[in-house]
C-alpha cells in the first residue's frame, strides 16, 4: 500500500486550494487513525475525530 502524503499540495484552482488548506490535512490525519485502529464503526470514529479537531482549530464559539 502506498504511503499517504503528509499534507496536501498548495496549488490548483481556488476551490482545490480551499479544500487542501482547510480540510485535506485534517481529513488525512483522521483517515490514518481509522486505518491504523480499524474500528468496527469507522465513520463514527472519523466523524468524532473531525468534530473534535474542528473545535480545536476553529474554537467552540465560532458559528
Amino acid at each position: 500500500m502506498p504511503a499517504m502524503p503528509a499534507e496536501a499540495a498548495a496549488h490548483g484552482a481556488p476551490v482545490r486550494q480551499y479544500i487542501n488548506g482547510k480540510i485535506t490535512g485534517v481529513l488525512l490525519e483522521g483517515m490514518k487513525i481509522v486505518a491504523k485502529e480499524q474500528p468496527k464503526d469507522p465513520l463514527r470514529v472519523l466523524g468524532e475525530f473531525l468534530l473534535q479537531r474542528s473545535k480545536e482549530i476553529e474554537g467552540t464559539g465560532s458559528s
